[in-house]
């Protein structure tokens, strides 16, 4: 990393550690885009039953399983679905109101999205913006989304476009979740970050745009 020329993060957070960690030398942030042949943009809809379907997908080290347990176990106005590889049925500790698959292909992730009222994406510590990829395919799909406030998420989407919860916090992720109920302002939430979504260009091949003109800047 010393002898490139300049380094690309997905994450304001990196780019700051890895500038202190080469001395000063210039780590660039370049926002991540998702493929929109993938994940089309939908129209945002909130129409929840007496309970509401939250999704969680992610199979990184830093999803926090654990956090996001403990805020939802026995919860009756929550029903959660986690999408991951890196979970057990066992972790789940008996909750009646959490289930866990594997999805195999795009067809059965977009179907999971569907069926979901608000997508949640709970995360440990990192510097990298892991779960960016389901927050953008979550809004691209219309859906509200509630995320830990870590990793520099905070640099793709402002308090009104996600709601945020403190890390590792499993009250603050209940009353998150809660709030977004009971103001029933899930569909506007969704809204206005599809609007940043689309001002931002957070596409595929707005990513690959922002890279080559930072390549073009830097050499």
């Amino acid at each position: 990393m010393r002898r490139s020329d300049f380094n690309i993060t997905l994450s304001p957070v990196n780019a700051a550690f890895l500038s202190r960690l080469l001395g000063g030398k210039t780590a660039q942030f370049v926002p991540f885009g998702i493929s929109l042949n993938s994940f089309p943009l939908q129209a945002p809809r909130f129409s929840p039953g007496p309970v509401i379907r939250l999704l969680a997908l992610g199979n990184d080290v830093h999803r926090d399983w654990t956090t996001l347990i403990e805020a939802i176990k026995d919860q009756r106005e929550f029903d959660l679905k986690i999408v991951s590889r890196t979970i057990t049925s066992a972790s789940l500790r008996n909750a009646t109101n959490i289930s866990v698959e594997e999805a195999h292909n795009v067809e059965r992730i977009r179907q999971l999205y569907d069926e979901a009222d608000v997508v949640v994406v709970p995360l440990l510590s990192n510097q990298h913006a892991s779960g960016i990829t389901v927050v953008l395919e979550a809004v691209a799909l219309g859906k509200a989304v509630v995320c830990a406030r870590v990793g520099g998420i905070d640099a793709y989407f402002a308090e009104n476009e996600i709601k945020y919860y403190e890390c590792g916090n499993a009250r603050s992720l209940c009353n998150a979740l809660r709030d977004l109920r009971e103001k029933r302002d899930a569909r506007d939430q969704a809204e206005r970050a599809q609007r940043r979504f689309r001002i931002e260009n957070y596409s595929s091949e707005g990513y690959a745009r922002r890279t080559l003109m930072c390549l073009e800047e830097n050499t």
